[in-house]
């Protein structure tokens, strides 16, 4: 058995994760937003076509869920629509009633003819989740049905549906729910006649008064060389049909019982159940796929929340012991199987991290390997040393392993992703045994390669349009060391691929495309639009209405595109970004229309946030206050190639100082400012003294609702600083009303001939809160609610000399960080010199600039734990003079040990065995080398006489995880602390930090011996209505008296941990106290209830007298029930 993982982190440890996105830096444009574009074939993309009928209205839908190819090269896909028009070619529809219903279709390789196609069903909801051709030829198909009038067929082994269609639900309040049986259906190849079709799962229950569903899910199908039928998937059902004897356990969750697994042969005419067998656990199964080997060894593999895996009478524990949601529920954990055609298990694994991690898809590489795919949220799932890998940061990011068909090894594995979430839905591998994973993704960031048939993911501005995906393959090599290419394609909204195949050297894909709208125009639903590519002469070019339409596209090995047919975008000289609504964390960026562009990258500090196509706007959020950002976007033609906008732009975000809660906020932007933190009104200051020549202009930028009013000269004025009551002439551009069209940025203008030499001078916004001419916004918000004044001091006449000397900073001026938090850090420096004055400084991050800021402090953000990197400050002068040394400085974010054990709210751990192992995870590899040169790197420490344990700690889990193991028996009731070196560092070179420490006391009574007693004699089996005697047996170890509270809890139900659930039907609590080195024995007796089944569990606590610390290792016992 093969057991991977590392236990759950709590909930709180999960606080202190940070991660990082990678960005990439080449996007490609897609066809215009809102149209489908029927193109010619362009770079892979050899063809591609819609499926689906017209149904309108944002509940019409197709959806694919599996397809196939037969031996002469025609695809199969099967799936489910609601469209009463959907194209049936060629034979028969076996639908009583149109409503949800199968879809199965049958096309040429080429994608242009819709050769046969059929819609099976009855008069509720129908639906398929996998298609095979069978040994013999025929087209078989697994799913579910709530349909009575399912059609099936004479002599199949089940005819008529098990139960009622709908049962009641106690736990939802809209207590009717459906019940859903596993069907199977074989068709001819030419999807002509129904040959054969049935039913197959149990019905609805009564248990313990309450009714409960009975419902049974197929998903996956395959044959053995002799042509049966075996068919994968999860049942609620308590009399679900087994052949060995296995039923389901009766965990309950939200109203229902949990899904159990069930993998079942039937003769390929589907009239006998040949054999069936469950496969259960104490939490929840779902399944994702079969396959049988050349030998007829069976794989199955789908995601388990139970920490019990049971297959007859084999128990498969994991090694996660934490990470409850619930009371009933885990994180989900990826499982594996094989079966012999006995349907015995032979070999079985786990696969996961400490978090939630879900399989996807399975297959058999050639040489016997298996390759599984899905999603992770763990940042401890395995990846191996040699591989493609990259920081990721997203929800759930995709992953691939390549583990060995015996289960016992994992070869190699990785994870790829963005910022946000993505899955691995499908995986093929080619004839030199390349992979190829495909997926969707809603990270712009997920990475692509140069050249590739699309670099660019649409992505929307519109808050509630935020969630779009693309489907994204990539090709990696066999071992997983690198990726060779990958690609992006969809439309400009949701994009879902669930199947991928290889058919004649080229891959096929399908899923579903989402229309961007459907909305109401007189009473009459109107067909949203869709532009997913596809190419002149498919099938169906067209999307054909509602909410989803299947896709299929064909696509060359090479994923990429049509090399450099287009013209490179164009800007005009004098073409400049603009910003307008800048909060403390957001801004609206805007720019003017480039020539030839299909599309936009929009960049902050030099890395892509996301990208628009015919929108020239786009909302950047999650920005820091008061913090300086250089802005820039990148046109992008057809073929990928970018060129930036001739004017970028850097702006600050508002600090959070300023004062808040009005409607409209301003900021001078230039020249720069800094608060007067202590003065009474709203005051800012100049850094430097300012240069002026024919005129000086200042600029103001506003930020509020919409439109903003009153900007006029009677509430902004200029004046010399001692002689307030006469102003100085300004001119302000623009005026008046400030709109989105005409910018939120006010140059205020002085004429040179009114400004004198080495002079103070104030610039005022005016606010009288008696007066309704205040300047305000379209709701009346008044600016700030205070007077805002900007102070600046005017240069001396020298200063407008031409100036070539560079600022500098003294030899003892350094570069410093602080406010270490998450994946961001501070740099800090003092001020540097200049004969004029500085105006901004420059800061580099491994040689890249990041961006200026006129502050001596700059704040870096998306940092790698554990990583060190280069930093560089150069300061510039009025003149653009820049120093010639600059400060420079190597740092990263260091990064804390997480120590896996559970901690009190004290920090310290309580009831730890005198043989205990310890576990300290870190975010990134260590520095293996020096790590095994330290003499002390883990310390184990007695508190009371400050004696020393011997410990031995290695290195695990590629290279992120110290096991630390004491060579002795630790002391009862005794406080020790765990310590890890300073010295430890990461690969990296960053050195730990936080606490690096562990301080536990370990268990002062002796595992208790407990047991059952019926009339003295000792019982293993109870029966219902008798009276028992408890019977435990405490030793105290230490040598003085011990006092203890004693729990015992007693329940019927599925699961020996109070966690697991199950009925409480009795509980005794009794405080002892025990002799020094002596036995303490109590007795309790209890009657186990009339009607109790299946088993009946002891749950024994020893606590201190406070209830709050074990004094031992809690017992949990299962008795059998007669």
């Amino acid at each position: 058995m093969f057991l991977l993982g590392i236990r759950q982190r709590s909930m709180r440890q999960l606080s202190i994760i940070a991660l990082i996105s990678l960005l990439c830096l080449t996007l490609l444009a897609p066809p215009v937003f809102g149209e489908v574009i029927a193109g010619d074939k362009k770079g892979s993309l050899v063809a591609s076509t819609f499926l689906g009928g017209s149904s309108l209205g944002a509940d019409g839908f197709e959806y694919v869920q599996a397809m196939t190819a037969d031996s002469e090269g025609n695809i199969y896909l099967v799936g489910c629509t609601n469209s009463a028009d959907f194209p049936v070619v060629g034979g028969n529809s076996y639908d009583n009633y149109p409503s949800y219903d199968i879809f199965v279709a049958k096309m040429n390789s080429d994608l242009t003819e819709l050769l046969a196609s059929t819609v099976i069903g009855g008069n509720q909801w129908d639906q398929a989740f996998d298609l095979k051709i069978g040994p013999d030829g025929k087209v078989y198909i697994v799913g579910v049905s709530n349909s009575l009038d399912y059609p099936v067929t004479e002599n199949a082994y089940d005819t008529e549906f098990n139960g009622n269609t709908t049962y009641v639900n106690n736990y939802y309040h809209s207590g009717q729910l459906p019940n859903y049986d596993t069907v199977i259906t074989r068709l001819s190849a030419d999807l002509t006649t129904l040959e054969a079709s049935t039913f197959l799962g149990g019905a609805n229950s009564d248990y313990n008064g309450e009714e409960y569903g009975g419902r049974d899910y197929a998903y996956s199908l395959d044959f053995d060389s002799n042509g049966d039928v075996y068919v994968l998937g999860t049942t609620e059902s308590m009399d679900f049909p087994s052949t060995d004897g296995t039923c389901k356990d009766d965990t309950i969750l939200y109203g229902d019982f949990t899904r159990d697994i069930y993998l079942c042969k039937l003769s390929s005419d589907l009239q006998t159940l040949k054999a069936s067998t469950l496969i259960t656990g104490s939490g929840d199964e779902s399944v994702a796929k079969l396959l049988i080997d050349e030998n007829d060894n069976i794989y199955i593999t789908g995601n388990t929340t139970s920490l019990d895996l049971t297959a007859r009478d084999q128990v498969f524990k994991t090694n996660r012991t934490a990470g409850a949601i619930s009371a009933y529920e885990y994180n989900k954990e990826g499982f594996i199987s094989v079966l012999d055609g006995n349907l015995t298990v032979t070999n079985f694994g786990y696969l996961g991290g400490n978090d939630s991690d879900t399989i996807h898809d399975m297959i058999i590489a050639a040489n016997g390997d298996l390759l599984i795919g899905g999603s992770t949220q763990s940042i401890n799932f395995p990846i191996t040393d040699g591989v493609f890998k990259q920081p990721v940061a997203g929800s759930a990011d995709a992953f691939i392993t390549r583990m060995s068909g015996d289960l016992s090894n994992i070869v190699a594995s990785t994870v790829l992703g963005g910022s946000k979430g993505e899955h691995v839905a499908a995986i093929v591998e080619n004839a030199e045994g390349k992979i190829f994973i495909a997926g969707s993704t809603q990270s712009v960031g997920y990475p692509v390669t140069e050249g590739a048939f699309s670099t660019f993911m649409i992505e929307k501005v519109e808050a509630s349009t935020l969630n779009n995906q693309d489907v994204f393959i990539s090709k990696l090599s066999a071992d997983l060391s690198s990726l060779e290419a990958s690609t992006f394609i969809g439309n400009s909204d949701k994009d879902q691929l669930n199947n991928m195949i290889l058919l004649d050297d080229y891959l096929i894909i399908s899923g579903l495309a989402e229309a961007s709208s459907n909305y109401l125009v007189g009473g009459v639903i109107t067909n949203g639009t869709c532009n997913y590519p596809v190419v002149a002469g498919a099938y169906d070019t067209t999307f054909n209405g509602g909410r989803y339409d299947v896709f299929i596209s064909k696509m060359d090995q090479s994923l990429s595109a049509t090399p450099g047919n287009s013209e490179l975008p164009s800007w005009n000289d004098e073409d400049a970004i603009t910003a307008s609504d800048i909060t403390t964390n957001s801004l609206l960026l805007s720019w003017p229309q480039a020539i030839n562009a299909s599309g936009y990258k929009v960049l902050v500090d030099g890395l892509i946030v996301g990208t628009s196509t015919s929108d020239r706007s786009y909302g950047i959020t999650d920005l820091d206050p008061g913090s300086t950002y250089e802005l820039s976007v990148q046109a992008v033609n057809s073929d990928g190639a970018a060129v930036a906008i001739p004017h970028s732009l850097t702006v600050n975000t508002m600090d959070t100082s300023a004062p808040q809660g009005a409607d409209v906020l301003v900021a001078m932007i230039s020249p720069l400012v800094y608060q007067v933190e202590d003065d009474p009104d709203y005051v800012n200051q100049a850094i430097d003294p300012v240069v002026f020549g024919d005129e000086l202009t200042l600029s103001l930028e506003f930020s509020g609702p919409g439109t903003i009013k009153n900007v006029t000269t009677d509430n902004i004025i200029f004046y010399k600083k001692d002689t307030p009551a006469n102003p100085i002439p300004i001119t302000l551009s623009p005026s008046g009303t400030l709109t989105k069209s005409s910018g939120y940025i006010v140059d205020v203008v002085i004429s040179g001939d009114d400004l004198e030499y080495d002079a103070e001078y104030v610039l005022q916004i005016k606010y009288d809160e008696a007066l309704n001419t205040n300047i305000q916004g379209n709701n009346s918000a008044k600016v700030i609610g205070k007077n805002v004044y900007y102070y600046l001091k005017t240069a001396d006449d020298a200063l407008n000399e031409a100036d070539e000397i560079p600022p500098y900073w003294s030899s003892e001026a350094e570069l410093s960080v602080t406010n270490k938090v998450g994946n961001k850090l501070q740099l800090n420096w003092p001020a540097a010199t200049d004969n004029v004055a500085v105006t901004s400084y420059l800061v580099y991050q491994d040689q890249k600039l990041l961006g200026s800021t006129d502050k001596p402090y700059y704040q870096v953000s998306n940092l790698v734990a554990g990583k060190s990197y280069n930093f560089r400050v150069v300061a510039v002068d009025f003149s653009g003079n820049a120093s010639i040394t600059g400060l420079t400085l190597t740092a990263g974010i260091d990064f804390s040990p997480v120590f896996l054990t559970s901690v009190a709210d004290d920090g310290k751990a309580y009831g730890i065995d005198i043989q205990p192992t310890f576990r300290a995870a870190f975010l990134a590899p260590l520095n293996a080398e020096k790590f095994s040169e330290l003499i002390d790197a883990v310390v184990l420490e007695r508190l009371s006489d400050s004696s020393l344990v011997s410990v031995i700690a290695s290195l695990e889990e590629n290279n992120q995880l110290i096991n630390i193991v004491p060579q002795a028996d630790l002391e009862y009731d005794s406080t020790y602390k765990l310590k890890l070196s300073p010295a430890i560092e990461s690969a990296e070179g960053c050195q730990i930090t936080g606490k690096i420490d562990l301080e536990f006391s370990t268990v002062d009574i002796e595992l208790p011996v407990v047991a059952v007693y019926q009339s003295d004699q000792p019982v293993s089996r109870l029966e219902a209505g008798q009276d028992y005697t408890i019977k435990v047996r405490l030793k105290n170890p230490l040598d003085r008296s011990n006092t203890s509270k004693v729990i015992i809890v007693l329940r019927t139900g599925k699961g020996a941990r109070l966690e697991y659930g199950g009925d409480v039907f009795d509980s005794h609590e009794q405080n002892c106290s025990i002799e020094a080195g002596s036995n303490y024995e109590l007795t309790y007796n209890f009657t186990l209830p009339d009607g109790a089944e299946n088993a009946a569990y002891l749950d024994l606590y020893t606590m201190n007298e406070a209830g709050t610390h074990f004094k031992s290792n809690p017992v949990h016992e299962e008795y059998g029930i007669e």
